[in-house]
């Protein structure tokens, strides 16, 4: 009986001793592991000179007791604090740049036993508010009516349809100022004339706290554990990147027309780009996805846009390349680039069309099935519409001859045939103000067709008078203009004449009749002048002569019958030119010219000589109906003979009439009862 009361005093007093060993192990460490996952930097849109590598950390631990907690900085990837109660601890942890700023924090909860345990803390959370200031510049000469359009996009793909914080239309100027919560964003510009996009890009934006990230925009641990302790092993995975650096490559500075290009995204540090998320955007435009990319942008300014990112908090970035697409072709040969359909943004196409070039080289249209007047601008090879004129303008629209522009006084003539009208319009700012209208400027004017501008007066051909009138603004009240000579010849003159042209010096017109005839104002009109009516060249059987033009004081060009003619007066048995003979034939498919049909109409691509105050011809464009196609030519000064330089073909689009702009690099077709006009450019 002693024995086993003895007995089980002993193991009584060893179960006591294990308890009370058990009892006073009630601490333990934590492990804590840095797992670092950072890309380079990158040229988005940052806070100036601010470091956004995390190098420092800052963990606080609070834990089941009242006073239990802890805070500890580490820079290494890997430390153990000891002597932590077991219980339940929340874990709160902060990733700093090399100056200390917060970039990034996380947090976790955890419970901590005796047994060795791990735990990760997800650095996942930017920390704090920063600020975005863009600043957006264009150039305000090329837009009327702008409209910025911004679209903010955070990490997690939430969309805010955000607006200019100021905008200044004259100087081309906008700002976006506001305060965001520390993230990667992506900023979407869009700049908009009217309904018509002129540019657009996309950047990447990181905002730091307390910290402005500005730009310009014109529209890139292991320690071991303790034998007597349980452990935690924390690992803290840092979730903030820094913008990944990368350009793009293999697009060209200037582009040809219709070439498809393949750009390629280049990472600076060769890491593997499939480990990225990639998205391209051309003016602002998402095009595609991933690493490969082809595109086949039209003619004009571009730029192209890629987004980049890693998956990393903070790692968006953006590279971007800006390109001009031209067009392949030989010089000063117009290439249609742009077709502009009827009710395309409110532009009306259609029979009569009648285009021409405004002093701000927007353009004036006249549509002779709407019976309207517009105002537009060419953005981008489109039409933007900026008004529209109609009969409740108190305009007469209902059957114009002719629209001719004069630069010099920013004023617009019109000659319109049902109420026998020319009416004369200043030109500002996008509108039309009478000047003058009459329709009583003499008594044998019968309808009034096309105007020839002058620098001090102007020439207006009437189609069933047969005669050219000079009419002046008045010099001292500059308030009206009157008729101060005519010239009329009904005798000899057919009652169908067409389209003529006027001489680069402005002091000839030849103009053409449908039933063979070749005329020609000489020094036109004015005192001593002479109108000369003579038979159109007798090489070929006379019947169409659709258009002719004055080249200088006694030569002309003439298109008739699948032939282009130049000819000139004939002073042989007189001091007085009293006849037209022909000098040059250019015949269809000889002579080294391809195939070409009727001549419709003449375009001058006029220079000017400096050494002599005068224009010049330089080029002569030639309108060719069935097969459609335009001619260009160059044109020797000494003799005007024509120098072949190229066709552009119109297949389907029967062209009419061309008016060039005043840089003579877009070229403006328009058909007969076509529903579309071309657009041209051309290229030196």
């Amino acid at each position: 009986m002693k024995k086993i009361k003895t007995l089980f005093v002993l193991m009584l007093f060893f179960s006591l001793l294990f308890i009370s060993c058990e009892d006073k192990q009630t601490t333990s460490s934590l492990i804590i592991n840095l797992n670092q996952e950072i890309t380079k930097k990158d040229k988005s849109i940052l806070p100036e000179d601010i470091p956004l590598e995390v190098t420092q950390y800052t963990i606080t631990g609070t834990g089941p007791l009242d006073g239990d907690s802890f805070t500890v900085n580490i820079k290494d990837n890997k430390t153990t604090i000891k002597g932590l109660s077991q219980g339940t601890w929340d874990l709160f942890a902060v990733g700093k740049n090399i100056d200390g700023l917060l970039l990034v924090s996380g947090s976790k909860t955890v419970t901590i036993d005796k047994n060795p345990t791990s735990a990760v803390i997800d650095l996942n959370k930017l920390v704090g508010n920063g600020n975005i200031n863009i600043e957006f510049i264009w150039d305000a000469e090329l837009t009327n009516n702008p409209k910025l359009e911004l679209e903010l996009v955070s990490k997690s793909n939430s969309k805010i349809n955000v607006k200019p914080t100021t905008i200044d239309y004259t100087q081309g100027i906008a700002t976006f100022e506001t305060v965001a919560r520390a993230d990667s964003y992506t900023l979407n510009a869009k700049l908009y004339e009217g309904d018509v996009l002129l540019a657009g890009c996309i950047e990447a934006i990181r905002v730091v706290m307390n910290k402005t990230s500005e730009g310009t925009i014109h529209f890139n641990i292991n320690e071991n554990n303790d034998s007597n302790n349980s452990t935690l092993p924390i690992v803290i995975n840092n979730q903030a990147g820094v913008p990944i650096t990368c350009h793009i490559e293999d697009v060209p500075n200037i582009v040809s027309y219709n070439q498809e290009i393949y750009p390629t995204l280049k990472e600076e540090n060769n890491l593997p780009l499939t480990d990225f998320s990639i998205e391209w955007y051309l003016d602002g435009g998402l095009i595609g996805s991933g690493t490969d990319c082809s595109l086949k942008p039209k003619i004009g300014f571009h730029r192209l846009d890629v987004i980049v990112e890693n998956g990393d908090i903070g790692s968006t970035s953006s590279a971007f390349k800006e390109f001009e697409v031209k067009v392949n072709a030989p010089a000063y040969l117009p290439k249609v680039i742009a077709s502009i359909n009827n009710g395309e943004n409110g532009f009306y196409v259609g029979a009569n069309m009648i285009v021409r070039f405004l002093p701000d080289n927007k353009i004036i249209s006249y549509c002779g099935e709407t019976h309207t007047l517009q105002i537009c601008r060419l953005i981008n090879n489109a039409i933007e519409v900026v008004k529209t004129y109609n009969n409740s303008y108190e305009m007469p629209l209902a059957s114009v001859n002719d629209i001719q522009v004069d630069t010099t006084r920013n004023r617009v003539f019109i000659s319109e045939q049902s109420t026998n009208t020319i009416t004369i319009y200043d030109y500002s700012y996008n509108s039309l103000t009478k000047y003058f209208s009459d329709n009583t400027y003499h008594k044998y004017a019968k309808n009034f067709g096309q105007i020839f501008i002058r620098p001090k007066d102007f020439l207006v051909f009437d189609h069933l008078g047969d005669s050219y009138r000079e009419y002046k603004i008045d010099p001292k009240l500059d308030s009206k203009f009157y008729a101060v000579n005519m010239v009329k010849d009904p005798d000899d003159i057919s009652y169908h004449c067409s389209k003529g042209l006027i001489s680069p010096n402005l002091d000839s017109i030849a103009f053409a009749s449908d039933t063979g005839f070749v005329s020609f104002a000489y020094n036109v009109p004015g005192y001593s002048n002479y109108l000369l009516r003579a038979t159109a060249p007798l090489s070929y059987s006379p019947n169409e002569i659709l258009v002719a033009g004055a080249l200088n004081w006694k030569t002309f060009i003439a298109g008739a019958n699948n032939r282009i003619i130049v000819g000139e007066l004939d002073f042989e048995n007189t001091k007085y030119p009293d006849s037209l003979k022909e000098t040059k034939v250019y015949l269809n498919s000889t002579e080294g010219l391809p195939q070409f049909g009727e001549i419709s109409n003449f375009i001058y691509y006029m220079g000017y000589d400096e050494l002599n105050n005068k224009a010049t011809l330089e080029k002569i464009y030639a309108l060719s109906t069935q097969p459609n196609a335009l001619l260009a030519f160059d044109v020797d000064s000494s003799d005007y003979d024509l120098i072949y330089i190229g066709k552009e073909s119109l297949t389907d689009f029967t062209p009419d009439q061309g008016v060039l702009s005043a840089d003579k690099q877009t070229l403006i077709l328009t058909g007969e009862n076509e529903k579309c006009i071309k657009i041209c450019q051309i290229h030196d």
